[in-house]
């Protein structure tokens, strides 16, 4: 009798360590399957398009106002975001996206017609929010260690002439000459201007352009680490020389939900969205 109770409990004993075994397994084999997902899931760092997007529908501040960038940053946790850059007639670096301005009371006109000083009352696509300075935005994004891609224009549509590269490439250079090494890495100067990039001293330099293929050879050729282009031309990349260059490559403007998950299938370095908060959460 004792003996059958020594092997029933030696047999209880097996069957709970083996369901022990099988759950364990089971863990496994789940955990491995979440890794092997994550695994296939691209690192895409998302900007959000002119501090949060070009587009009504999808921001609540206007683009390139200092709340929308408040706002991506704090509420939305933003890794980057995106602004556009012009010259001041006195040289100062400002936030706006618009050849002309069109939407804001009392002005009309170039940024590039006006000192800093009168550009300070301009109000933003008809809201009482105000035109920001580079400065203070950049300062702002890395003490929040939060990447900033600069869309820099350099053409006065008022002159016909494009701004003068050197003066915007010093400035820019001594907005940021006290940052440390790991803070200028947060920045992403980008241009259409091949000749601007050349003059600026940052570590990320970008060059934007609408033909893929030519754009790595001339990016490479230039000593640039990024390219990025419009999210419309993403299907066209066929290109052997974008899928083995070691150059970061990117997208500019994707709206809708369809065209992000298009491209996030490409693999992307970058997505400079105007469909940010559908981006992020498809890309973490």
């Amino acid at each position: 009798m004792r003996t059958h109770l020594t092997q029933m409990k030696q047999l209880i004993a097996l069957i709970q360590a083996t369901k022990f075994l099988w759950v364990f397994c089971i863990v496994l084999v789940l955990l491995n399957n979440s890794c092997s997902k994550n695994a296939e899931l691209p690192l895409v760092t998302v900007y959000a398009h002119a501090g949060m997007s070009l587009y009504e529908e999808r921001t609540i501040y206007p683009a390139n106002s200092f709340e929308g960038i408040k706002h991506s940053v704090e509420v939305l946790n933003a890794e980057g975001i995106e602004i556009d850059i012009q010259l001041t007639k006195d040289s100062i670096l400002v936030l706006f996206h618009d050849p002309k301005i069109t939407n804001s009371p009392g002005f009309d006109g170039c940024i590039g017609l006006y000192d800093w000083a009168v550009l300070q009352d301009l109000t933003l696509n008809y809201s009482t929010y105000k035109i920001v300075p580079l400065a203070e935005v950049l300062d702002y994004a890395v003490a929040k260690e939060v990447k900033v891609y600069l869309d820099i224009k350099t053409f006065n549509y008022c002159t016909g002439k494009s701004f003068p590269l050197e003066v915007m490439a010093a400035k820019l250079d001594s907005l940021t000459k006290d940052y440390s090494i790991q803070q200028k890495k947060l920045i992403v100067a980008g241009s259409f201007n091949i000749s601007l990039l050349s003059q600026i001293k940052l570590p990320n330099l970008c060059l934007e352009t609408v033909n893929p293929d030519s754009a790595v050879k001339y990016a490479e050729l230039n000593g640039f680490n990024y390219i990025v282009f419009p999210t419309n031309e993403v299907d066209s990349i066929q290109s052997q020389s974008l899928i083995d260059t070691p150059l970061n490559w990117g997208v500019f403007g994707g709206k809708s939900n369809g065209e992000i998950k298009n491209t996030v299938g490409f693999r992307p370095s970058f997505i400079i969205s105007d469909n940010f908060v559908f981006t992020q959460k498809i890309t973490r």
